[in-house]
């Protein structure tokens, strides 16, 4: 297969591979507003204001991606480097270890649910 380019991270103790074609630089966590009637969090990031994802623990940094056209931030990512891989079934392959691809699609359907939930239990 061949080499899949992108950037590997930690959240928590689990490594797992964005590909480059979503993700798009690095950015120390600047400070982050929620919505007052939402859960969700915002940052301004080189002039623009971008809804946060929270994916774990904060690291100190925002991933920032291209999902669907809209820039979004990751937040609870660690960066360890960026490069290319050889491709695996589920992502890519280092230091003869599996690493999954980060199902983006997942973890903004569990970030949309949570909002729901939260709005549907308000007061």
């Amino acid at each position: 297969m061949a080499p899949r380019a992108g950037l590997l991270v930690r959240r928590g103790s689990e490594r797992l591979f964005i590909p480059a074609s979503v993700a798009r630089h690095l950015v120390p966590m600047p400070r982050l507003s929620r919505v007052p009637w939402d859960s969700v969090q915002m940052a301004l990031v080189r002039g623009d204001v971008v809804a946060v994802v929270e994916l774990g623990e904060p690291s100190g940094m925002l991933v920032m991606c291209e999902i669907s056209g809209e820039c979004v931030a990751l937040s609870g990512l660690a960066a360890e480097r960026a490069g290319f891989w050889p491709a695996s079934g589920t992502g890519i392959r280092v230091d003869d270890t599996e690493v999954p691809e980060l199902d983006l699609a997942a973890a903004l359907a569990r970030f949309q649910t949570q909002r729901t939930e939260q709005k549907d239990s308000a007061p």
